[in-house]
């Protein structure tokens, strides 16, 4: 008997039903591809493992003769010649080839090629057990099996042996589910010639009408087993097997598109089917670990280049960055040193004081201070001073303002009110008492944790900007030991360049304002969205206090009615960087099996960016929109991301809407579908480029940062405990334990499949639209760095069914022109 079956679930089933119909049936599963399964293609591991062979062995002064994989097979040969001469099936062990294969690849013999051999075995099976998965359906019919008492054992053609699959099975939950293991390599007989069936019967008792092997191969585990006289059942899961199509696929492809290997590691981390999570913890699997995983690793690559040893990351969006940090830095090979990460307390509020000159408060603060508010009133516009109300209303009455929260004037910059305002003597004093005491706690906090400690140091933030890096510099300008402050963002605008200096450099990593790349700008539409969900579940800085033992960063308490507006869409953020954390696990293993560096990211991430931003789901805009966002410049305005609903009734009243709105594509998802996001992208990816006569980014200097200075010697620096750090860290697993009680729990498999073909045809389409459209009006045409279509038609197998419909449709012509004629 030989049975197919195209679904796990109705294998378990059937494989139940006969055991409850015969208790004395002896139950054969294969191993691989049925009760485990691998995150890469197979061959992706030893060519890994090869790879890392290679490298030992130029390091001992050996010269490679052969290529990886062709050794492999010669050893594989040379090692199956012991169990050929014993009459056994061409089979071999991987303690037996290893030897053979450093060898050959070393061109002979040499000192220690037995211990590089047994260290190779050790990192291949390490890496085996770190790619696999466990069948969840699998696992559970083999749990249920032993409940019943029912005889199971396992079966595999592999060159790992029994110990080796066995430590494999032991990592995934199999232990004490089966009675006994064969495998091909310790036996010699394997399933694809029919004799390892022979052996399982002969050393079980079983008679073969008796014994039912499973397995996923046609050949081996179906007809041979049939041949054997064993009832066989076939399985061809439609999922897992599409899936195991689409590994192969790209495991080849990456070989020749660089940029591929985003959906690779976006693929080796998809959840494993019949997971359980959140759908915030799959957005951010999905969608925000693809961008700021890579942006991380980006940071670790410049740190070495620059020879940065020390990386500031700022609060609040910094935790998370500095998490992702330090899982990837190690990716970063050659470096001599490793860069050190610390949380920095710092915002703009803290640095906006310490950066003020003396007694005025000038154009700087003021466009500062109006930049993080939409309403212009005198307390909006000092509100970073934090003066009490009272004390502001009698200051402001004394120059003739009688209500400190009136519109200002549109011509408020030069209203005699104001001027006088800004004269004010105990206003000045208050700007000067407040400037030198800012000064001087974040100079006292930043020498307390050595940010003076070398010449160069790095600052790590999403971007935009640049402000509180300005600040920063504009703080410390008037000190010899400042270092060279190096910016490392996610993206930048054309402020940001404006900010820069050789003293104060900035870099980009995702989108720059002055670069048109279509994809990443997409960023640059909607900033809120990694800003909020990179937030740590703490308040802001809001300035410094000494307590004997060291200046520490005091942030905004959680009784203040804004932070606890805020804290209300902590947990789901919380589940959001859960899933960002979990991308970064499984990223690091990806990046050592396709050799990941962080350019070759790039092109995925902007595209994920584009789709996320431009083209979000519904559901992903309907959670997304209800994350609520505070000013942290002294202001407690609340920002919310999407004002609705819309009422496509009302054209005048829609339009003003959408274009005061900070996620318009949100709104329109939900009233106008896919057609209403691709008519915004278009208008608004057209309104962002400038006119072909005009720069991209006026007044920027593409200046280079100053050379390094004579390194200087570290200085002391008082050893402060991160209290902050351990604040956010312990907050943020309160709150994915909430975000998780919350939440309702979904599968996480298809909810965190890399970008697909649905994905991305209508960023494609939009795209052109917009160069079309940009050629005609005589603006800037934008370039695209984003993954393939073709390659994704390719992956998803739609080329064939395309070939075929083509070839039918064909057919049917001809047989209509015969029929007319």
């Amino acid at each position: 008997m030989l049975k197919r079956f195209n679904n796990f679930k109705k294998l378990a089933a059937d494989i139940l039903r006969l055991q409850d119909s015969d208790n004395d049936l002896l139950f054969s599963f294969d191993v691989f591809d049925t009760i485990v399964h691998r995150r890469v293609a197979p061959n992706a591991i030893i060519e890994t493992i090869g790879r890392e062979l290679c490298t030992e062995l130029h390091a001992r002064g050996l010269n490679i003769s052969r290529d990886v994989m062709k050794a492999r097979s010669d050893a594989y040969l040379e090692a199956a010649e012991t169990l050929v001469a014993q009459g056994l099936d061409t089979d071999a062990h991987l303690d037996d080839l290893a030897l053979p294969w450093v060898r050959i690849l070393a061109g002979g013999p040499f000192d220690g090629d037995a211990s590089v051999a047994a260290e190779t075995v050790e990192r291949e099976i390490a890496l085996e057990i770190e790619t696999i998965f466990p069948n969840p359906v699998m696992l559970s019919l083999l749990s249920e099996l032993k409940l019943r008492g029912a005889r199971v054992v396992l079966t595999s053609d592999m060159y790992l042996g029994k110990k080796y699959v066995t430590k494999i099975l032991s990592a995934n939950g199999f232990d004490g589910l089966y009675d006994d293991i064969f495998v091909s390599a310790d036996t010699g007989k394997l399933k694809r010639t029919g004799r390892m069936f022979g052996h399982v019967l002969e050393l079980t008792g079983v008679t073969p009408e008796k014994c039912i092997h499973i397995g996923d191969n046609f050949i081996s585990d179906g007809v041979m087993a049939q041949r054997a006289g064993v009832r066989a059942l076939v399985i061809r899961d439609k999922v897992l097997s599409s899936r195991f199509d689409r590994l192969e696929y790209d495991y080849s492809r990456q070989k020749h598109d660089r940029a591929w290997k985003g959906v690779c590691a976006a693929a080796y981390a998809q959840a494993a089917p019949g997971v359980v999570g959140t759908p915030e913890e799959a957005y951010g699997l999905k969608v925000l670990g693809p961008i700021l995983v890579p942006f991380a690793h980006a940071v670790a690559a410049r740190c070495h280049d620059y020879g940065i040893t020390k990386a500031f990351f700022f609060a609040r969006e910094g935790l998370l960055l500095k998490q992702l940090f330090d899982a990837v830095a190690p990716l970063i090979s050659g470096a001599q040193s490793q860069t050190e990460s610390h949380y920095l307390g710092v915002s703009r509020l803290s640095t906006f004081v310490a950066a003020m000159d003396g007694a005025r408060y000038g154009l700087r603060e003021i466009s500062s201070a109006l930049a993080n508010t939409g309403h212009f009133s005198l307390r909006n516009l000092v509100q970073p001073l934090r003066i009490p109300k009272a004390k502001l209303s009698e200051m402001a009455c004394s120059v003739g303002i009688t209500d400190v929260d009136a519109p200002l004037p549109p011509n408020f910059l030069s209203w005699p009110p104001l001027a006088a305002f800004l004269r004010n003597s105990d206003f000045m004093a208050v700007v000067e008492t407040q400037a030198e005491k800012g000064r001087f706690n974040l100079v006292s906090y930043l020498r307390g944790v050595g940010f003076f400690a070398t010449d160069r140091v790095a600052v790590v933030d999403v971007g935009w900007g640049a402000q509180i890096q300005e600040n920063l510099a504009v703080a410390l300008e008037n000190l010899a030991d400042r270092p060279q402050i190096m910016g490392l963002y996610l993206g930048l605008n054309n402020i940001a360049h404006l900010r820069k200096t050789n003293a104060s450099w900035v870099d980009w990593t995702l989108c720059d304002q002055g670069h048109a790349e279509w994809y990443g700008w997409a960023a640059l539409e909607f900033v809120f969205l990694f800003e909020v969900m990179t937030r740590a579940p703490h308040g802001t800085v809001v300035g410094y206090s000494d307590d004997g033992n060291g200046v520490r960063p005091i942030t905004k308490g959680d009784s203040e009615e804004s932070r606890q507006t805020e804290a209300k869409s902590d947990p789901a953020i919380a589940n959001v960087q859960l899933g960002i954390l979990d991308y970064a696990q499984h990223y690091k293993t990806a990046a050592r099996i396709f050799e990941i560096k962080p350019e070759d990211m790039m092109p995925y991430a902007r595209s994920t960016v584009a789709r996320a931003v431009r083209f979000p789901t519904r559901s992903e805009a309907a959670w997304i929109s209800r994350a609520k966002n505070v000013s942290d410049l002294g202001s407690s305005e609340v920002v919310a991301f999407s004002d609705g609903p819309l009422r496509l009734t009302r054209p005048r009243q829609t339009v003003n809407l959408l274009s005061r709105s900070f996620w318009p594509y949100a709104l329109v998802r939900q009233k106008l579908g896919l057609v209403g996001q691709f008519v915004v992208a278009v208008i608004r990816g057209v309104r962002m480029l400038p006119p072909s006569d005009q720069q991209l980014a006026p007044w920027i200097v593409w200046h280079e940062p100053s050379p390094r200075k004579s390194v200087l010697q570290p200085t002391a620096t008082t050893c402060i405990r991160n209290e902050l750090e351990e604040l956010g860290s312990s907050n943020m697993r309160k709150m994915q334990d909430a975000g998780r009680r919350e939440s309702r729990r979904v599968l996480l498999h298809q909810l965190s499949a890399p970008l697909s073909l649905a994905d991305m045809i209508p960023l494609n389409i939009c795209y052109r639209a917009v160069r079309v459209i940009a050629r005609l009006k005589k603006r800037h045409v934008p370039a695209a760095s984003c993954i393939s279509v073709r390659g994704l038609i390719m992956r998803e197998n739609h080329w064939n069914r395309m070939i075929k419909i083509s070839r039918s449709i064909k057919r049917r012509v001809q047989r209509l022109y015969i029929f007319k004629g």
